[in-house]
């Protein structure tokens, strides 16, 4: 496995977890009803189990073709979420860097993984 995409997987999997623990620790950090920060909570819970299946990823890449795919089609449609999130609201700067990353990482972390000799591609 090419060492760039494991450092790229490791570096979205740190994000990963700095993100979903913060926001499922912290919660909003604005004031909101209940019911929006419960949610937010929840998605910060599941950013960081998409982080705990990328670390994964990264030690077994070789082995977790589906997993690995699975997570990046996770945060590709997280970016897509997000586009439609625009319809309703302004893109500020602080919105369009993740959903850059949310877009473009997988796309690129997939293409990287296949070109590797020692997976299989599904």
């Amino acid at each position: 496995m090419n060492i760039a995409t494991r450092i790229l997987t490791a570096l979205l999997a740190i994000i990963a977890f700095i993100l979903g623990g913060h926001g499922a620790i912290e919660g909003l950090a604005v004031e909101a009803p209940s019911i929006l920060d419960n949610e937010y909570r929840f998605f910060a819970g599941v950013w960081f189990g998409v982080g705990l299946g990328l670390a994964y990823c990264v030690l077994h890449l070789e082995r977790t073709t589906l997993l690995f795919r699975a997570l990046m089609l996770t945060i590709f449609m997280g970016g897509i979420a997000r586009i439609i999130g625009l319809s309703e609201y302004a893109a500020e700067a602080q919105i369009i860097a993740p959903i850059a990353i949310e877009l473009v990482a997988p796309i690129l972390l997939v293409w990287m993984q296949s070109r590797s000799p020692h997976i299989t591609n599904l």
